[in-house]
């Protein structure tokens, strides 16, 4: 299993390519080679991002990835001005990222 972040979801081509299961955190959907690799992975691999981070929207770009969409958040999965917010922004990914791996064994 792959748990990425921003710079490190440049993996994603070849994690798609192996079929490697994995999490994405913020993936960097502008980069082509990423988006195209988040829409033709067949692996169960969720992305997950804030509808506020400027490398690109998580939902539109999915294709057929499972999407963990975190309202008003942004590119670190924090709500900016809403400490409150960006504690249940990081519970919601914790408990997914838990899930996920449950899944997996």
């Amino acid at each position: 299993m792959v748990l990425a972040k921003c710079l490190g979801t440049r993996f994603l081509p070849t994690a798609a390519h192996l079929s490697l299961a994995g999490i994405w955190l913020t993936p960097m959907l502008d980069v082509p080679e990423v988006a195209q690799a988040v829409k033709v992975s067949t692996a169960h691999s969720p992305i997950v991002g804030g509808t506020w981070d400027p490398h690109g929207d998580a939902a539109a770009r999915a294709g057929k990835a499972q999407v963990l969409e975190l309202p008003g958040a942004d590119h670190g999965l924090e709500t900016p001005g809403d400490v409150q917010g960006s504690l249940l922004a990081l519970a919601t990914v914790i408990r997914a990222a838990e899930d996920f791996a449950a899944d997996l064994t």
